[in-house]
């Protein structure tokens, strides 16, 4: 079906390139005054595109085009073509009249595309096809767009849900536990997730006399935690941070190797000489560290050892 409504917009652009190449020729149209056929080819193309992208933009002649607009000839068709035609020329001459021609406006300037259009001939950049490649363009990133929101509120539906029965789970946990005092201790985790174990008891603590222990909180957070691991799911996001902080962890990892590997080297090396050359190397080394803001043993590191004496 999509290849069907591509090819009858491919057969009303050519249509309407045509039209105007037909008006282009009539007597009396200034565009045949134009100097050079790639002149001439710019201003039509650019007033194809123009009918076209007022037709989708602005639906200025929608009603029109339903009655056959397009197809059949009339007074009121040809006008709108003069008069894009007129337009596009007045834009070209007053484009090609400025000295920095380079900044002209993208439908006003005869740049050829190396792209085969209709019969085998490259079309310019501000061909009526851009119009149609532009539109399919526009509707995948749509798509996209609207598939990504669809998987936004299946996720926002599947964490309600989980919510849900993660509420119900709790709740039932807390039926379980008999002393008041853990209950509180159950709810207060639930209130505030980041809250230590000793801060939870503390927040007991203040409402009954014999409190709660730390390590008693613990395993009500172990307990919940239990819980939640069995009912809720990961999103994507969620996965994508953890994906990242293990990269992260590899990377920092990795480095950290390879600085070993960096000092031992270097201790090697040094090794191999005596304390005089480490000496000398040193006293020309210092003024250069300085100016980079550091200091020679962060080059060469502090424990650096030279060669015994024999």
């Amino acid at each position: 079906m999509s290849a069907q409504l591509k090819s009858r917009r491919e057969e009303m652009a050519e249509h309407i390139l045509n039209l105007c190449k037909t008006r282009a020729k009539k007597r009396g149209c200034r565009v045949k005054k134009l100097e050079g056929q790639d002149a001439r080819d710019s201003v039509i193309n650019a007033a194809a595109w123009r009918l076209i992208l007022n037709q989708q933009r602005f639906g200025n002649i929608r009603d029109s085009i339903e009655g056959n607009f397009w197809n059949e000839d009339g007074a009121q068709r040809d006008a709108l073509i003069d008069r894009a035609l007129d337009a596009e020329r007045q834009a070209y001459k007053r484009a090609t009249d400025r000295a920095a021609w380079e900044e002209l406006a993208p439908y006003a300037v005869a740049v050829i595309r190396f792209k085969p259009g209709p019969r085998g001939r490259p079309l310019p950049a501000n061909s009526v096809t851009d119009v149609i490649e532009r539109e399919d363009l526009e509707a995948e990133i749509e798509a996209e767009e609207d598939a990504a929101a669809a998987a936004v509120a299946e996720r926002e539906q599947i964490e309600a849900e989980e919510n849900e029965k993660l509420r119900l789970a709790r709740n039932a946990y807390a039926e379980e536990l008999s002393n008041i005092r853990h209950r509180r201790a159950l709810f207060l985790i639930c209130d505030d997730p980041t809250a230590s174990n000793s801060t939870i008891a503390a927040r007991v603590s203040m409402r009954s006399v014999k409190g709660i222990k730390p390590e008693t909180v613990s395993k009500i957070r172990d307990k919940l935690t239990e819980l939640a691991d069995g009912i809720l799911t990961r999103s994507p996001d969620d996965l994508l941070m953890e994906e990242l902080e293990r990269m992260a962890a590899v990377k920092a990892a990795a480095d950290a190797v390879r600085r070993a590997e960096r000092q031992l080297h270097r201790a090697q090396y040094w090794a191999t000489k005596s304390a005089a050359e480490l000496a000398e190397f040193r006293a020309f080394a210092e003024p250069l560290c300085e100016a980079l803001g550091m200091s020679v043993d962060d080059v060469l590191g502090a424990s650096i050892e030279p060669k015994a004496a024999s």
